[in-house]
């Protein structure tokens, strides 16, 4: 636990700790890259021995997929309050996702008689890994699958660990088939990653694999990167709350704590404009001890106090918070200079918490300060956009003489060759 201090005083120490968070653990690497090769290689038996090892669960081959009728039993098994919160959640989803959508072509006469066209696409097999382990998250599956739907993905292959009992939660097959999953599998970890990425008996290849996972599934998506698209390597949770005297500090912990909840090595730190604030939300956090041990253990938690509001935005665009919240007296303008975070929530009155489940903006978000280069999960990971060109006689001629003369400074001399053909010179 760093703080309270101020962001000057920060030793290198604690700088490193806080700005280099989540780097994913090389010792791994060569552990997750031999479950991959063996999946690549022996497919459904792979499969079904590392569920055993990992999972602590026997199943066959048979059992990996997941049957229509589990799905229906899934459907009479949650509660009718959490069906309609997953159809309310689904509506939101959509919605949002929708109004993301670009135009299917967009054209462009770049000189007189040479017209070029951007083509929407979606990418036709999709692979959605929806975490499970200590708890199910049925929102997850929602946050993949409805983007999905919406881009126009032809099939959506659905992955998710199992539990003891060898089902998998009802709430999550809900979520996926209300999503629009082509095929759900009970299947979690690197092994799954690898199936996804290589295709197995039971489990077809996918194009792109999207959705978070513990380190073992980050570091499996970033071994098939390259013969597969990934979305991402999202690491632990995180948020940064910008805060100044008009926030209330049990809230702040609330929204810390609430972070926290995702498990070892998450992290939660305020960048406070009042230092009496800072020095609030510390004691409130200390206070909530029956939740420290289980909350903060294995988790880094910062109380910070900036002298300006241009410091404390100049540290949340270095931090590159997955959440950021802004509680301060004119958060849309504060938010204005905000260039690094994955998802922003304005005012006390919305907590990030509120973003992971409701708001329909999508809760899979860049951690580990990859904010910097790119944003949450939308429409466009799902899209690939393919230029299309045709110059007329007229202006082909025209244009080759010009090409011409870029391909043979680039000693390209047969592109030259193919360019010259048109202009009936050799």
């Amino acid at each position: 636990m760093i703080g309270p201090k101020k962001i000057e005083s920060l030793t290198e120490e604690e700088r490193h700790a806080l700005l280099e968070r989540g780097v994913l653990l090389e010792s791994l690497e060569n552990s997750v890259r031999e479950i991959v090769e063996r999946v690549a290689e022996e497919g459904d038996r792979a499969l079904v021995r590392y569920t055993k090892i990992f999972d602590g669960v026997d199943i066959s081959v048979e059992d990996l997929v997941v049957s229509e009728r589990e799905i229906k039993r899934a459907y009479e098994t949650i509660s009718r309050d959490t069906l309609r919160a997953l159809e309310r959640a689904y509506e939101h989803l959509e919605r949002f996702h929708r109004e993301q959508m670009p135009p299917e072509n967009i054209v462009v006469e770049t000189a007189p008689g040479c017209f070029v066209a951007l083509t929407r696409k979606a990418i036709s097999k999709i692979g959605a890994y929806v975490p499970g382990g200590k708890r199910p998250y049925p929102s997850t599956a929602l946050m993949l699958t409805v983007p999905a739907r919406v881009a126009g993905c032809k099939k959506v292959v659905a992955c998710t660990p199992p539990r003891r009992d060898k089902s998998v939660d009802p709430a999550v097959l809900v979520a996926l088939d209300m999503g629009g999953a082509s095929a759900i599998y009970r299947v979690g970890g690197a092994q799954a990653i690898a199936a996804m990425a290589f295709g197995t008996e039971t489990i077809e290849r996918v194009d792109k694999i999207v959705g978070p996972g513990g380190a073992y599934v980050t570091i499996a998506k970033k071994i098939v990167f390259g013969r597969v698209g990934i979305d991402m390597l999202a690491g632990p949770s995180e948020i940064l709350i910008l805060a100044d005297e008009t926030a209330q500090a049990d809230y702040i912990v609330a929204d810390m704590l609430a972070q926290l909840e995702h498990g070892t090595g998450s992290c939660a730190v305020l960048v406070s404009l009042s230092e009496k604030l800072a020095f609030q939300v510390y004691e409130a956090f200390r206070r909530r001890g029956e939740f420290l041990s289980n909350q903060s253990a294995g988790n880094t938690v910062a109380f910070l106090v900036a002298e300006s509001l241009e410091e404390a935005v100049a540290f949340v665009n270095e931090f590159a918070p997955e959440h950021l919240e802004i509680v301060v007296e004119n958060p849309m303008e504060v938010a204005r200079e905000i260039e690094n975070a994955g998802s922003i929530s304005l005012g006390i009155s919305t907590p990030a918490a509120l973003s992971d489940y409701i708001t329909g903006s999508n809760h899979v978000l860049p951690t580990s300060g990859t904010a910097r280069y790119r944003g949450a999960l939308t429409v466009f990971d799902l899209l690939k956009f393919i230029p299309v060109q045709l110059a007329l006689p007229s202006s082909s001629r025209e244009l080759a003489e010009i090409a011409i003369k870029l391909a043979e400074s680039e000693n390209m001399y047969l592109h030259a060759r193919s360019l010259r053909a048109r202009v009936g010179r050799t």
